[in-house]
C-alpha cells in the first residue's frame, strides 16, 4: 500500500458503497473488525455485498510475490465475494440510513467465498494517516 499525495484536492468522509449505482455512505466511525463480525465490501467487479463473516483477524495471504500477514479474512459460503481487480475496495459496516464504519481495504481472495483485507488501523499506521468520521 502506498500513499498518493494529491495537490489541490479536498477529501470528504464518504465511501462509495456500490460502484455500479453509484451510491455512498458517510464514514461516522472506524476500527478494526473482530472475529465473528459481519462486514460489507464494495468491489469494482463483484459489486457491493454484505453479510461476509470475519473468520480471522490474524490471517496470512501468500502468492508469487510473497506473503502478507496480519490481515482480516472474511467468508460468505457459496457466494462470490471477490475476484481479480477488486483490490482496494473499502471494507465497512453499514449503520443508520446512510452511515458506515470503516473497517479496512480489500487486498486479495483465494476462493469464490472469501476475501482478505488490511485492517483500518494497519492502514492508518502504515500511511501515517487517521480516518476521520462525521
Amino acid at each position: 500500500m502506498i500513499s498518493i499525495e494529491p495537490s489541490g484536492q479536498r477529501f470528504s468522509n464518504q465511501i462509495h458503497t456500490d460502484p455500479g449505482t453509484p451510491s455512498s455512505r458517510a464514514i461516522h466511525a472506524s476500527g478494526n473488525p473482530a472475529r465473528g463480525n459481519y462486514i460489507c465490501a464494495s468491489d469494482a467487479f463483484t459489486r457491493a455485498k454484505c453479510g461476509i463473516e470475519v473468520t480471522s483477524v490474524r490471517a496470512r495471504f501468500c502468492d508469487r510475490s510473497g506473503c502478507t500477514r496480519n490481515l482480516s479474512r472474511a467468508e460468505q459460503r457459496g457466494q462470490l465475494v471477490g475476484k481479480g481487480g477488486d483490490s482496494g475496495a473499502p471494507v465497512y459496516n453499514r449503520f443508520g440510513g446512510g452511515a458506515a464504519a470503516a473497517r479496512g481495504m480489500e487486498v486479495a481472495g483465494t476462493r469464490r467465498d472469501n476475501l482478505f483485507a488490511h485492517k483500518i488501523r494497519e492502514i492508518e499506521r502504515h500511511l501515517n494517516v487517521r480516518v476521520l468520521g462525521g
